[in-house]
Formats: C-alpha cells, sequence, structure tokens
C-alpha cells in the first residue's frame, strides 16, 4: 500500500497524515505551478529548478500498460528516464489482483518541462476522479542568509501577494514554514476542515538561503 508522504518538515504534516484530501480543480488558463513562478520573478528570485509529482491508486482496469504511457508518458514498472533538456522522470507502477500503485516525479530546471508534466498528470487527475492532487514545488534561492526576521517578513509578503490566509506557521531550525489557502491558486486540499494550497519553507545556508514554494503542500522534504 502506498504511503501518505506529505513532508515532515512542517508542522502541518501531523495534520496531514490524518485527513483525508479532498481537492477541488477549476479550470483555468494558468495553472497553479506558473503561478507561484510569476510570483518568484516578481520579487527576483533565482530559481533552481521543479518539482513535480503524485502518486494514486485506481482500478486495473481502468490504467492499462498503453494507457500509462500515452496518459502519463511512463511506462510499467519502476524506471526512471532522462530527458532531451536533461530533466528526469521517474516513476513506479506496481499491480496487484485488483489495483494500480503509481507514484510519478518530475526533477527539472525548465518551466516548460514542469508546466507540461503538471497538466499532463494533473489532467489525468482530474479525468479520474482521483482525490489526490498533483503537487508542485520551486525551489528557489535569496543570495544572503536571513534571519527568522527576515524569513517571516518574506513569508508575510509573499502570503499577501497571493491573498492567502494563513493556517499554520513555525520556526525551524535554521528555517521557517507557513502553510495557508490563496483564492489566486486552484488545487487544494481539505485537512480538518481547513482549505489548504500554499506551502512555504525558508531553509538558511551558510550564505545563502533557499526557498521551497510548493501546492497544495510540499509533500517531500529535499
Amino acid at each position: 500500500m502506498m504511503k501518505y508522504k506529505l513532508a515532515a518538515v512542517t508542522a502541518l504534516s501531523v495534520l496531514m497524515n490524518l485527513a483525508v484530501p479532498q481537492p477541488v480543480a477549476n479550470e483555468r488558463a494558468i495553472c497553479d505551478l506558473e503561478r507561484l513562478y510569476w510570483l518568484c520573478t516578481d520579487y527576483q528570485m533565482l530559481v533552481k529548478g521543479y518539482v513535480v509529482e503524485g502518486w494514486f491508486e485506481m482500478p486495473n482496469r481502468l490504467l492499462t500498460a498503453d494507457g500509462l504511457e500515452q496518459q502519463l508518458q511512463v511506462k510499467e514498472g519502476a524506471q526512471q528516464q532522462r530527458l532531451a533538456d536533461d530533466s528526469v522522470c521517474s516513476a513506479n507502477v506496481i499491480r496487484n489482483r485488483e489495483n494500480c500503485y503509481v507514484e510519478l516525479q518530475v526533477v527539472t530546471k525548465s518551466i516548460e518541462t514542469a508546466k507540461n508534466y503538471h497538466r499532463l498528470w494533473q489532467n489525468f487527475v482530474y479525468g479520474h476522479g482521483i482525490s489526490q492532487p498533483i503537487g508542485a514545488t520551486i525551489l528557489a534561492e535569496l543570495p544572503e542568509r536571513l534571519d527568522e526576521n527576515a524569513m517571516q517578513q518574506w513569508s508575510e509578503e509573499l502570503a499577501q501577494s497571493l491573498q492567502a490566509e494563513r493556517v499554520a506557521q513555525t520556526t525551524l531550525a535554521q528555517g521557517y514554514q507557513m502553510a495557508g489557502y490563496s483564492p489566486q491558486l486552484s488545487d487544494y486540499l481539505e485537512i480538518d476542515g481547513q482549505k489548504i494550497n500554499f506551502n512555504l519553507v525558508f531553509q538558511a545556508n551558510e550564505n545563502t538561503t533557499v526557498l521551497y514554494l510548493g501546492t497544495p503542500v510540499i509533500y517531500q522534504q529535499y
């Protein structure tokens, strides 16, 4: 059985492990990943890369081997392939008698590759009524080491730019995290009666600060 793998870096993850996600999808011309990318460029952040990922299960009869390749652009079994732009696409597809378990991930430095896979996989999820939305995380870097107060100020400003209502915030060792809900983002998880679709983590290094900016949440710790 596939594990529910939400990020351990946030205090919100305790709620996540107990929650049943209830995503709602609205068709929009601009995908959520692209909106977060624009937010980073507005603040002149150096974007280092993107991770698009998801996992779900469904009846075998609804997802044939041909369907995997045509609809998700991955193959049966566990496999990793390097794409033409040097991005890496990983998949793990396991079947038992009744169900098919699928784990998907793309790691890329290309916004176009990230958008294409996010839309492709999210459309599949929408079309099959799967309750787990595809996640997208942007990795950005600030050229200075932020202290706790600066991380909080940056978090507040980014949240305000998205008109986001804060749901949870926590100070971490060498970092800071925030989760909330933004009406500018179309997908969300409903957790303990609260909508979540905006998640950020700042992590200070020796001379720089890394920002993980994810929607609906940061699924894994990188």
